[in-house]
């Protein structure tokens, strides 16, 4: 399936309720919240997201396969949108902190894959306090606010950063956790540009869709 760079629009904002009509998000897919592994995209997604206890077991090639896959579509479509030279590339935290055993650096894996070969300034500029429960295994949602008092930025990634910055995640829920990173950088650089980029957006079964099988990931 080809793949390209859709942005959220007056069509699909709603659907990120956090989001508002001056954020600059785009993403590659849709994955089908509930479908399991029926569909591609949610193979991609559930195989990236696969949980570091996961690691040495027979099915963990699967996750560097998806980090191989993805990365061959950022390459192909998120990095030529950008002068390199312009733009600092940030990964929004997983929940855990850099500490833990279960911390899982594969957005960072797979920016840094992407950009191979290119001078590309990729940073951890922000990272997590505590560990948390992942959001999509979690029965309810943390606010903006309570995920933006959960981060902090690292003072040594800081300097000289770009005042372009894209913030990439995986999967665009709410929108929370974008923000709550968007804010904390305008908290110091109240005129940076910021845009989030997306692996994809997720998308809520239509509801006589026949899914039986519910998030593992």
């Amino acid at each position: 399936m080809g793949y390209k760079a859709i942005k959220i629009d007056e069509l699909t904002i709603d659907d990120h309720y956090h989001l508002g009509s001056d954020d600059k998000c785009y993403y590659l897919m849709e994955y089908t919240k509930g479908a399991g592994y029926r569909t591609p995209e949610n193979s991609h997604i559930h195989n990236f997201k696969k949980l570091m206890t996961q690691k040495g077991k027979s099915d963990w090639h699967y996750k560097t396969e998806a980090i191989e896959i993805i990365a061959k579509l950022f390459r192909s479509i998120y990095i030529p949108m950008l002068n390199l030279e312009e733009w600092t590339l940030i990964p929004i935290p997983p929940s855990k902190c850099i500490e833990d055993p279960l911390y899982d650096d594969r957005m960072t894996k797979l920016l840094k894959r992407s950009c191979l070969g290119m001078a590309c300034d990729i940073r951890e500029v922000i990272l997590t306090i505590e560990s948390r429960e992942a959001s999509h295994t979690s029965s309810s949602r943390a606010s903006v606010a309570e995920i933006r008092n959960n981060l902090f930025l690292d003072q040594d990634q800081v300097d000289e950063l770009r005042m372009n910055i894209i913030l990439f995640d995986d999967v665009l829920t709410s929108g929370a956790h974008y923000l709550a990173c968007k804010n904390i950088i305008l908290e110091k650089y109240p005129d940076a540009n910021i845009y989030g980029m997306f692996i994809a957006r997720r998308v809520l079964p239509n509801v006589t869709d026949d899914f039986d099988d519910w998030d593992t990931f």
